[in-house]
């Protein structure tokens, strides 16, 4: 078999590793044969791994991590193993991620989560909280309301127009989200979070945590159970209630300290003076250095000693210095943080190539996104139509991501606890869950797709420990222009190169910070012949010309129609193929169908791969100056997939196929809306279609839909429609004459769960 058709061979039927891994919400009182019939569900919808996720419903009568609960895990672990699919244990109860539930914080109060916080002294000694530590005392002078000096305090210093200050270190009483009734973060009996900087506090979250799943269930470790998924840890907790701080821990003064080359600036974190930016800089870069040390470095290296991987993602979309830490590079998307509106202006719209590319300068195989989260309308966040799905699903493809974790599959939807929970559930309580085989099919192949190959970027792009740039990289994703982000640590004796990338260009923020070293490792790249270009909002446009102008670009999209500047196209290379992938990232209802030619550097034959059915549909091109020119229509939120064949050789013999006869369903009977078994609001259509002849093929095109339409051609199912162009090939179902047509309409979950949307065929003309 040669690699084109090993190409095409793995595409149609890819391996069960690229399967969807949805976050199964583990959200009301467990029973076995529920468990046990929604496992075999989800492995007959295609699915062939789950997040377990303990969440919010979980009836108290079953504390997490207790006996009862690991009992109910194991059930669903040894199924999973029936069944041969995978399982990654989620390690909190609920979120984020570190303190097992409130255990770690009750197994001792020390440790929970810290923070620094000044306080006025007016007595000779400063009062210090039972269990709190003192940090440091200073004498503190203030102009116009800021900070102008300060000195350490001595017991024999006073100054006129100083005043006394005592920093502790205390505690936030931050909190996170737990699994049981009232324990919400901003509930009574919500967790104490612990505290992620103390190397004890960390240690007790992997012993009561990690280890407890390893003494009840280690013959699964490395098989079964492939990994453990950390969420978004948050240093002091959600809803702290202490005022003017800033995140700490016991000894940690040092780490400070250091960060700040040695100079004393703690009252500069604090109040704002002449060096607080450089403060809390210092700081944040003390804290990051820490967390990372502390404890994603212990979490991976728990995971490695017990042949797992560390999946999950840090808080922040662009924390790309963390990814190192994990098995898997992972980020998410959530609460739209990336939506249509703003999918490049947005700080979360870096969060695909956080993992993806460091995934590729790792040499990581894998890199994962948890994805759909409150994605929904922002009123109203049960409406989410399988459009709005795929548009997320082709943002992160286009850009790399190879890993899909479904937020989330919930396993109960019984009260309002359980279905106003972060929604919508995007998979067994929606209305495409009977089709939901189509979607793990099109995950899967576009996860193979990204998997073992290379991109081809034409420049790099700069980013820090936690900060990547978004708005200078614009006019490279809107001039379909590819890039790479990379890492300070690249840049080596004059060279920019990881795992067989190599750029000779290298775009840098204004906005970032440059440091001697860096400097340094700058200078001598350009020494070496690289090219250093800074960027700001006023010239990136500007740079980007100057930049396509000198660069050799081997593809090229000419639009003739359509906003061309919601197009994204990534070049790959798989088993020698080049492969492209061309997204329009255009609002699902917004009509801005993109149409143009493509021009690539190749006159081998390209084949037009289709993500839902696996085929392969050759493409007629035309000759030109070497390559070819490919004439291309992409609907918004789709992605056009097209693949060389590397032993055949482009072909034009000027065929067009023969319009088809669209038909509109226009003239139809509407019944009465109602319910379908499952609760959702739908509506039947009918109509009579007489045809005189069948010469031609014949497409049936209907309204737009909200959401699902079910065709049914004299009686027989023909297709079912879940996104735009709403419209279907009749010809194999339809007979000369009359032929009963009907078309039934399934509303939004959001009908059922949250607030009423249109149901039916939508009439806009």
């Amino acid at each position: 078999m040669d690699n084109f058709q090993k190409l095409k061979s793995g595409f149609l039927a890819p391996d069960s590793e690229f399967s969807p891994i949805p976050f199964w919400f583990l959200n009301d009182a467990l029973d076995e044969g529920e468990l046990l019939s929604q496992l075999n569900v989800f492995y007959a919808k295609g699915i062939r791994g789950v997040v377990l996720h303990p969440r919010m419903g979980i009836p108290s009568d079953t504390p997490y991590l207790g006996e009862k609960y690991m009992n109910f895990i194991r059930i669903c672990v040894n199924q999973a193993c029936e069944l041969k699919m995978k399982v990654i244990l989620y390690d909190e109860g609920m979120y984020p991620s570190g303190s097992a539930g409130g255990l770690v914080a009750k197994l001792n109060p020390r440790y929970r989560s810290r923070g620094i916080y000044a306080v006025r002294m007016i007595t000779p000694r400063p009062f210090i909280p039972e269990n709190e530590k003192l940090v440091g005392e200073y004498l503190l002078k203030f102009e116009n309301n800021r900070l102008s000096d300060f000195v350490r305090r001595e017991d024999s210093i006073q100054r006129d127009g100083y005043i006394p200050y005592a920093f502790i270190c205390g505690y936030t009483n931050g909190k996170i989200r737990g699994v049981h009734p009232q324990t919400d973060d901003f509930e009574a009996k919500a967790p104490f979070s612990g505290d992620l900087l103390s190397p004890p506090a960390v240690d007790a979250f992997i012993e009561l945590t990690h280890e407890r799943y390893f003494g009840k269930l280690e013959e699964f470790f490395g098989s079964t159970i492939i990994g453990f998924f950390t969420d978004e840890p948050n240093v002091t907790g959600r809803r702290s209630e202490m005022p003017d701080y800033a995140a700490w821990t016991e000894d940690f003064l040092g780490d400070f300290i250091a960060q700040c080359d040695g100079e004393e600036l703690l009252p500069m974190l604090l109040f704002e003076g002449e060096k607080t930016k450089t403060a809390r800089a210092a700081h944040k870069k003390a804290v990051s250095k820490r967390l990372a040390e502390n404890y994603y470095g212990k979490l991976s290296k728990w995971c490695r000693e017990h042949n797992l991987y560390l999946f999950g993602h840090p808080g922040s979309s662009a924390d790309i210095g963390l990814q190192k830490y994990f098995c898997v590079p992972g980020q998410d998307i959530v609460w739209r943080g990336v939506e249509a509106s703003h999918n490049l202006t947005s700080p979360d719209s870096v969060a695909a190539k956080c993992s993806s590319d460091s995934a590729r300068h790792l040499a990581r195989r894998r890199n994962s996104n948890e994805v759909f989260g409150v994605c929904g309308e922002k009123d109203n966040p049960w409406d989410f139509t399988f459009s709005d799905m795929l548009w997320y699903l082709n943002f992160l493809f286009v850009r790399g991501v190879n890993l899909v974790f479904p937020h989330g599959f919930y396993y109960s939807v019984r009260t309002p606890l359980q279905y106003s929970e972060r929604p919508p559930d995007v998979g067994p309580n929606n209305i495409w869950w009977e089709d939901y085989s189509a979607v793990s099919s099109y995950i899967s192949r576009l996860s193979y797709l990204n998997t073992d190959c290379r991109n081809s970027p034409l420049c790099a792009v700069l980013c820090s420990w936690s900060h990547m740039p978004y708005k200078i990289v614009k006019p490279l994703y809107e001039n379909q222009f590819p890039f790479n982000y990379i890492t300070e640590e690249m840049i080596d004796n004059g060279k920019i190169e990881s795992n067989g990338y190599k750029y000779d260009t290298l775009l840098i923020d204004n906005e970032m910070e440059i440091n001697d070293a860096l400097r340094s490792k700058l200078d001598l790249f350009s020494a070496n012949k690289g090219r250093v270009l800074f960027l700001d909002d006023d010239n990136c446009e500007e740079y980007f010309s100057v930049l396509d102008k000198n660069t050799k670009r081997d593809f090229f999209f000419l639009a003739q129609k359509g906003d061309k500047s919601f197009l994204r196209i990534e070049k790959l290379i798989k088993e020698d193929c080049a492969v492209y992938l061309l997204g329009n990232e255009s609002a699902p209802r917004s009509g801005n169908t993109i149409t143009g030619e493509l021009t690539v550097n190749s006159s081998r034959r390209i084949y037009r791969a289709d993500g839902f059915s696996g085929q392969f549909i050759p493409i007629f091109s035309k000759p030109f100056e070497g390559g070819s020119k490919i004439s291309l229509s992409i609907p918004p939120c789709r992605l056009m997939i097209l693949v060389e064949s590397i032993n055949e050789v482009a072909y034009d013999d000027n065929y067009k196929e023969p319009e088809p006869l669209c038909i509109r369903f226009a003239d139809y009977d509407e019944a009465e809306a109602s319910l379908d078994k499952n609760g959702f609001p739908e509506r039947l259509y009918t109509a009579n279609l007489h045809l005189a002849d069948r010469d031609s093929r014949i497409v049936l095109t209907l309204p737009e839909v909200r959401d699902k339409a079910k065709i049914y051609i004299n009686n027989i199912h023909v297709d079912t429609l879940l996104l735009p162009p709403w419209e279907t090939d009749i010809t194999d179902f339809v007979y000369r004459g009359d032929n009963s047509v009907q078309v039934r309409v399934t509303g939004s979950a959001a009908n059922r769960f949250g607030e009423k949307t249109p149901v039916g065929l939508i009439k806009n003309d």
